[in-house]
C-alpha cells in the first residue's frame, strides 16, 4: 500500500507532542533523582517516577489531538454538503487544514482558469476595427463583394475571351493588388483557408471541427457564420463554399504552429494556377516578418489589453513556374513578400467565479503565480 499522506500541521504536532513527552520524563527522573541516589535498591523509587509521569502528564495535550481529529471529521463533512463546490470529495480528512496553510497558488490559466471555449471578438484591419455588433453587417459585405467578383470577372473574361486566360473569383480576390477594395473578403478567405481544422459530421448528420487548437475553431466558425463556409478539406484539397458558389484550392505545402516558429502557413493553388502563400501567427513573432507594420503593434496591444488573444494574418502570390527549392528556403523566400491583412482578437473565457476567488485569495494575502504564453497586458 502507498504511504499515507500526512500534512504539516499533524507533523508539526507529533514533533511536538515527542519534544513535550521527553520534557516529561527529564521531569520525571529530575524529581525522583534524589531519592535514586539515596537509596539506588529501593523499589519505591520506579513507583515514585511512575507517580511523578501520572503528575506530569497534563503536559502532553491528548486532548488537543482529539479536538483536532473531531474538527476533522466535522469540516470534512461540510465540505462534502457544501452546495456551492460541486463535486467536491474529502478522499484524506488528514489535509484538508493544509488549506490554511497556502501562502503560493501556481496556476495555468487556458483550461484552468479559462473555460479554454474561444469566441470571436475583434477582426481589426489597417482602415478599421470589427466588432461583434458589425458582424452581421459583414455577413451582408461578403455576400455583395462575392456577387460583385463574379460580375468582374465575367465582364473581363468576356472582353479578354480568345486572348488571355480567363479569370476566376480566386484570381479576384488575391491577386490583383492595385485599386482593390476587396480587402474584408481576403481576410474572411484568409481565415477560412490558413488552419489545420478538418470538417467531420457526427450520427446525426450535425457538422463539427476538428483541431488541435480551439482558436482555429473559433476562426473558421467566425467565417462559416459570414458566409465563407469551410465545406471540405483533405491532405491535398480545401473546398469552401461562399455566396456566390464553391472555390477549390490544392494544398501544396503545410508549414505547422511550432513553439519555436510561433506562426503557421500554408502554400495553395487556386484553380487558376495562382499559388497563394497564408500566413499566420504571433505578432511578436510575424512584426519581425512585415514592413510596415506600425498600426499592427498598436492595434495588437489594444486588444491585448482588452483581455484577447491576437493572431495575425498575413499573403503573398507568386507564380511556381521553374521553380524547385527546397520548402525550408521557399518558406524564406515568400515570407520576404508578406503584405498584412488583419488581426484577429479571440476571447477564452473566463471560468465561473474565477474574478471573485481570485480577490478572496488576495483578501487572504494568498498570492497567485499564472503560467500563460500571451502578452502581459492580455494576462
Amino acid at each position: 500500500s502507498g504511504n499515507v499522506k500526512r500534512g504539516k500541521t499533524e507533523a508539526e504536532i507529533n514533533r511536538l507532542s515527542k519534544f513535550l513527552f521527553c520534557s516529561l520524563l527529564f521531569l520525571s527522573v529530575m524529581m525522583v533523582m534524589k531519592d535514586f541516589c539515596q537509596h539506588p535498591t529501593n523499589p519505591f523509587v520506579l513507583v515514585s517516577l511512575t507517580r511523578f509521569m501520572i503528575l506530569f502528564s497534563s503536559i502532553i495535550p491528548i486532548s488537543m489531538r482529539v479536538n483536532l481529529d473531531i474538527a476533522k471529521l466535522v469540516y470534512a463533512f461540510f465540505i462534502n454538503k457544501d452546495k456551492e463546490i460541486k463535486g467536491a470529495e474529502v478522499r484524506n480528512s488528514t489535509l484538508p487544514e493544509e488549506l490554511g496553510r497556502v501562502d503560493f497558488v501556481l496556476s495555468d490559466k487556458t483550461g484552468t482558469l479559462t473555460k479554454n471555449e474561444m469566441t470571436f471578438q475583434v477582426l481589426c484591419m489597417q482602415s478599421k476595427i470589427l466588432r461583434e455588433a458589425n458582424f452581421e453587417d459583414i455577413k451582408d459585405d461578403v455576400k455583395e463583394l462575392c456577387e460583385n467578383c463574379m460580375e468582374e470577372c465575367s465582364e473581363l473574361n468576356e472582353a479578354k475571351k480568345g486572348t488571355e486566360k480567363n479569370l476566376n473569383i480566386e484570381e479576384k480576390i488575391f491577386v490583383q493588388k492595385k485599386n482593390n477594395p476587396k480587402h474584408l473578403l481576403r481576410c474572411i478567405e484568409a481565415m477560412a483557408l490558413c488552419h489545420n481544422v478538418t470538417p467531420s459530421f457526427n450520427e446525426s448528420g450535425e457538422k463539427y471541427y476538428q483541431a488541435s487548437s480551439p482558436d482555429e475553431v473559433a476562426l473558421v466558425k467566425f467565417a462559416e457564420h459570414v458566409g465563407v463556409v469551410l465545406e471540405h478539406r483533405t491532405f491535398k484539397q480545401i473546398v469552401l463554399r461562399t455566396p456566390t458558389g464553391k472555390l477549390e484550392y490544392e494544398i501544396l505545402n503545410v508549414f505547422p504552429f511550432s513553439s519555436t516558429t510561433k506562426r503557421m502557413g500554408i502554400i495553395l493553388r487556386a484553380k487558376n494556377g495562382e499559388v497563394l502563400f497564408l500566413m499566420k501567427g504571433a505578432d511578436n513573432v510575424m512584426s519581425k516578418i512585415i514592413s510596415n507594420n506600425e498600426w499592427l503593434e498598436e492595434e495588437c496591444n489594444n486588444l491585448a489589453r482588452e483581455g484577447l488573444r491576437t493572431l495575425k494574418y498575413d499573403a503573398a502570390s507568386a507564380l511556381m513556374s521553374n521553380r524547385d527549392l527546397e520548402v525550408f528556403k521557399i518558406q524564406e523566400s515568400i515570407e520576404s513578400g508578406l503584405k498584412a491583412l488583419c488581426i484577429t482578437g479571440v476571447e477564452d473565457e473566463l471560468q465561473d467565479n474565477v474574478q471573485r476567488t481570485l480577490e478572496m485569495l488576495k483578501q487572504a494575502n494568498v498570492r497567485v503565480w499564472m503560467l500563460t504564453g500571451d502578452k502581459v497586458e492580455t494576462v
